[in-house]
């Protein structure tokens, strides 16, 4: 059984959680926990020039707390190959797994959803080039200053998060059209709150299934896809829509934290439709050099990660 591949991509904390349980609780969709494994194997060997051990890799996944979530023995799928994996062999490996937890589930699509993957689209078209690239915006304000507040994100400088947002944001918006095409997906967190219906009915025509209420209800089954110590930053999934989860910036960012990520992300802000309060404050005006600094190592360290 090859099922059709859905991939989320988006900022961390703009709604990919609640995109994911949305669509895994369609009857014909299944999304896996998330594994990292495009970020943690796939890329790592796709920019890498060494040969990749079966037995090492056979340990790594053995071993490993997000894979080991699958409840696929990786042993039997290793059995084919020769002693040393191939970028193609660990391709096919993972799409083999994909296909495997897909057929556990009776589904037709299988989806992978992890937010770093913001960050490598093109390695995941240059691995799946049938699949969809669903993407996830929201207001980059609110996404910052639920950046700030998460428990992974809360030691980060605010400077690094915008940095952060604005390379992976440039990247989707740059590439996803361009290498997806009719297989690339937007979708607005805040149109999603105000009228989920809506637009996961607009989901589903493009990716070739009929709507069904099931998502509406996507609580049921939010808890198979997240970890115990994710239940901190992931606990609204199993809780109603929050309609009014927007807008939070007004009153939890400064004028200058505001001030910045407009001067910062004014063309995607202008791109993407999001008003803003255009009060640029000089102290904010200076630190956005400093802020493409920091973009600009990101860039480079992504470059050196591109598929060789």
């Amino acid at each position: 059984m090859c099922a059709k591949k859905l991939f989320i991509v988006g900022i961390g904390r703009s709604g990919t959680t609640l995109l994911q349980s949305m669509l895994n609780a369609h009857p014909d969709i299944c999304f896996t926990p998330e594994t990292h494994f495009i970020k943690r194997f796939i890329v790592p060997q796709l920019s890498s020039r060494k040969e990749l051990n079966k037995k090492d890799l056979q340990g790594l996944l053995q071993k490993d707390k997000y894979f080991s979530r699958l409840n696929i023995p990786i042993e039997e799928n290793l059995k084919k190959y020769r002693s040393v994996i191939s970028n193609q062999d660990l391709i096919e490996l993972f799409d083999c797994v994909l296909n495997q937890y897909a057929k556990s589930k009776n589904k037709s699509f299988v989806g992978d959803k992890d937010p770093m993957n913001s960050s490598y689209i093109s390695q995941i078209q240059y691995c799946f080039p049938k699949s969809f690239l669903i993407h996830i915006i929201r207001d980059p304000r609110d996404v910052i200053l639920s950046r700030m507040r998460s428990d992974w994100g809360k030691d980060t400088s605010f400077a690094v998060h915008l940095a952060e947002h604005n390379v992976q944001l440039e990247n989707m918006l740059s590439n996803g059209m361009a290498l997806f095409r009719e297989k690339y997906v937007e979708v607005y967190y805040e149109q999603l709150l105000e009228n989920p219906a809506k637009e996961l009915q607009k989901i589903c025509n493009k990716i070739g299934l009929l709507y069904n209420r099931e998502m509406l209800d996507f609580q049921k089954k939010a808890e198979e896809l997240v970890f115990s110590e994710e239940k901190a930053w992931k606990g609204n999934v199993s809780k109603p829509i929050l309609k009014n989860n927007k807008n939070k910036w007004k009153s939890g960012l400064t004028n200058y934290q505001v001030s910045l990520v407009e001067l910062v992300l004014k063309k995607h802000f202008i791109l993407l439709g999001y008003p803003m309060e255009n009060k640029v404050l000089f102290s904010a005006f200076l630190m956005k050099f400093y802020v493409g600094l920091i973009a600009l190592l990101f860039r480079v360290k992504l470059k050196k990660q591109l598929v060789r």
